[in-house]
């Protein structure tokens, strides 16, 4: 038998990275959990101390700081000289106590025990240090004159003077310098040290570190007088290292990081014990980044809301709901706003569906023209529509009006339509929200497998029999999507009900919510609890679309060809043809007309083409404004840098969804569509009530809270157009490597579905 010889390294060995995974993660969890403790203490620290503000702390931390290096560089120095050195530090010590006693009864005694307690070698620096620091925050009052006098002589006379201060203050016959007799003028006694030590200490500001602003910061951080004399023992005795004071002053922010750090670290063993592997993904950094994102700026405002609306003072109440939703007003709302939501939601997907089919699936006259036409609207901002409809169907002046009047010989009553009503607010949320339903049915035509309608026109049906039994089946469960879109468009919508509704007192919830948000705090709880209705709503119309309708959204994929069916009109291509452009002259060119044409009037209620009534006035007022370009420019960059973040993660969580399989990448996906499905009003209520400092992020009145506002509506929309380009990408690479095999079955099955005369 041939022997075997075994030699070093041939041996399997274990591969140590799965435990320096597990290890990692859990250093990683317990950092989590050690920041949130040390948070806690520094919160907790704070609040027992009675401190005004967290940035007490960071004053103490920096005075501390300057006392201890004036006193070792200047003070000590010049003490250390004098042979009355005793004399002068039981001079300092009764200065102190009466400066103490003079801020809280006792505080005299307090003084004589901290100095008891501590060592004869370091007896003097305290006492100095106390001194020193109580002088500079609360002291006797020197004027700005003759702090300029003291701060312009040079450093012989200077040195000089300190001498002679020290000497009056031992000696009180002893004659005062001149740059100081001002000050000292006409006091005795106490008072008369008191002034002398002030001046004494004046003498080194301008050698000194710079206190100034320390001073003023710890002014305000502890504005109690008692609470100040803690705030100079911690200052001398240098009590607050820099981590603890950074602890302190961010408590806040120290817990939060604490609490991500630990979610992250539960998340990441959660995904990896699913994978059944221990090997770090950097996949699964950039997904708990993107979540990271969300929790703070998604996630926390609606959860806090919902918290806050339920306890609106502290204990669980229902009071606040039983107030404003028994208020008739607030009923009113709710009402006009279900009822606006689901008219817009019918009318909208009536008109989408047609047109998105005639656009994209037939030989209509300019189809790819009208198919940039109707999504217009989309990129409009909602206030331009309703100001132009509200030029438009004015009852006394709308130029519609005026026309009816004139064509059919009315009377000039008001009328005959009339914008500032709910079939008013209806038509324009309408014509701005029914983009979101052909947008949303026209991408899941793209997708649609064309032999699936060849089959039924093979087989017989008509054109428009093959839409009802074949297209429009595969398209319910994006069409119902689009729906529920336009549905939670218009209910969450604030600027066209703003401006149409509210003139004809056709409130709607969102208009209430921004009426409650004025009125102070009290208001602002009423807007919460406002809020949480249209937050139900939207989690209902998300769980029906995404958890619901997923499960019955049909991509068919055909080998022979991924470029839809042409139906061809026939005879009814220039009627449809004329319909169409109809529609787009009314909701699309007419109102846009009307804005530009309304811009170069003089009085909004002639023509423009009358000669007198033209004018360029109200472009060059607007671009002449520094504010009004001001506000383009905060637009534009606010924009462009939401757009560019936006596309990053956009791209990111595409290639994760489409290109990966790795588990967790779906969690950011549901995060992205709840904030996207979540009203505008409520994304801006949660972050201003969030985003103060409260919860250790303080953006309010920024940039910031701007653009994450716009990230987290809009980057659904984003990444819905990302993932249908690169679906679409991975389909078609799919048919030419592994061709048309993988999908008769699927594809008989729907014809079976919903066309069983087919098979």
């Amino acid at each position: 038998m041939q022997s075997m010889s075994v030699t070093p390294g041939s041996i399997a060995r274990k591969d140590p990275a799965p435990t320096r995974t597990k290890i990692g993660i859990a250093l990683v969890l317990l950092l989590g959990i050690a920041v949130i403790i040390s948070g806690v203490l520094g919160l907790q620290t704070f609040q027992n101390s009675g401190f005004s503000a967290e940035s007490g702390y960071q004053a103490v931390y920096a005075l501390s700081r300057g006392v201890s290096s004036d006193w070792d560089q200047l003070l000590k120095p010049a003490l250390s000289s004098r042979e009355d050195r005793e004399q002068i530090a039981g001079i300092a010590q009764t200065l102190l106590t009466s400066a103490w006693e003079e801020q809280k009864a006792g505080g005299g005694a307090e003084a004589e025990a901290l100095l008891s307690e501590s060592s004869e070698a370091e007896r003097e620096a305290l006492l100095f240090r106390l001194l020193y620091t109580t002088y500079k925050v609360g002291g006797p009052k020197v004027a700005a004159s003759v702090k300029k006098g003291i701060q312009a002589l040079s450093a012989d006379r200077l040195s000089a003077l300190q001498k002679q201060l020290m000497d009056g203050l031992t000696d009180e016959n002893a004659p005062l310098p001149e740059e100081v007799v001002k000050a000292a003028d006409g006091l005795q006694g106490e008072e008369r040290s008191a002034m002398l030590m002030q001046l004494f200490f004046t003498c080194f500001e301008g050698q000194s570190s710079a206190l100034s602003e320390d001073v003023n910061t710890l002014k305000k951080g502890v504005r109690d007088k008692a609470k100040q004399m803690e705030a100079f023992r911690m200052v001398a005795k240098q009590e607050v290292s820099f981590l603890w004071q950074m602890i302190i002053s961010n408590a806040r922010t120290v817990v939060l990081i604490g609490i991500v750090i630990t979610l992250d670290a539960l998340l990441l063993i959660i995904l990896m014990m699913g994978e059944r592997t221990w090997i770090m993904d950097f996949k699964w950094i950039i997904i708990l980044a993107i979540v990271d994102f969300l929790l703070l700026f998604q996630l926390m405002p609606l959860i806090y809301m919902i918290i806050k609306a339920f306890h609106p003072e502290g204990p669980f109440s229902l009071e606040t709901f039983r107030r404003l939703y028994t208020y008739p007003l607030n009923l009113d709302a709710l009402r006009n706003t279900m009822i606006a939501a689901f008219s817009t939601m019918i009318l909208g997907t009536l008109i989408a569906f047609p047109l998105a089919w005639l656009v994209g699936r037939t030989n209509l006259y300019g189809r790819r023209f009208f198919r940039s036409l109707f999504v217009l609207t989309y990129m409009v901002p909602p206030y331009v529509g309703a100001m132009a409809w509200l030029r438009l169907l004015n009852p006394n002046v709308g130029t519609i009006n005026r026309w009816l009047r004139m064509l059919f010989h009315l009377s000039d009553a008001p009328g005959p339509l009339n914008v500032y009503s709910l079939p008013g607010l209806i038509w324009v949320l309408t014509t701005f929200y029914y983009p979101y339903a052909f947008i949303t049915i026209s991408r899941a035509m793209e997708k649609m497998d064309p032999s699936l309608e060849e089959a039924s026109r093979i087989s017989g049906a008509t054109p428009l029999k093959t839409v009802f039994t074949v297209t429009l089946p595969l398209m319910m469960p994006s069409l119902i999507s689009g729906a529920l879109l336009v549905f939670v468009s218009a209910a969450s919508c604030y600027g066209i009900p703003s401006i149409i509704g509210s003139p004809g007192r056709v409130h709607t919830v969102t208009t209430r919510i921004v009426e409650y948000v004025s009125l102070g705090q009290q208001g602002l709880n009423d807007a919460t609890g406002m809020a949480v209705f249209l937050m139900i709503v939207a989690v209902i119309i998300l769980f029906l679309s995404d958890v619901v309708l997923a499960k019955r959204q049909y991509i068919t994929v055909s080998g022979k060809s991924v470029k839809p069916a042409i139906v061809d009109l026939q005879k009814w291509r220039i009627p449809v043809t004329i319909l169409v452009s109809l529609f787009a002259v009314i909701v699309v060119l007419i109102p846009f007309a009307t804005i530009f044409a309304t811009s170069f009037k003089i009085d909004v209620g002639k023509s423009m083409i009358n000669p007198e009534n033209f004018t360029l006035t109200n472009w060059t007022t607007v671009f002449g404004r520094i504010e009004t370009m001001n506000c383009m420019k905060n637009s534009l960059v606010y924009a462009s840098v939401t757009a560019t973040i936006g596309i990053v993660i956009a791209c990111t969580m595409s290639y994760l969804l489409q290109r990966t399989r790795i588990r967790g990448r779906k969690i950011p996906d549901f995060l992205i569509t709840l904030g996207s499905g979540t009203p505008s009003v409520v994304i801006a209520l949660g972050l201003i009530m969030t985003m103060k400092g409260n919860f250790g992020i303080n953006i309010y009145n920024t940039a910031y809270i701007m653009i994450i506002a716009y990230l987290i509506k809009y980057l659904m929309m984003g990444m819905r157009t990302v993932v249908s380009a690169m679906s679409q990408i991975l389909a078609q690479n799919h048919v030419q490597n592994h061709g048309t095999s993988h999908f008769p079955v699927h594809c008989s099955r729907l014809v079976s579905d919903f066309h069983p005369q087919l098979l």
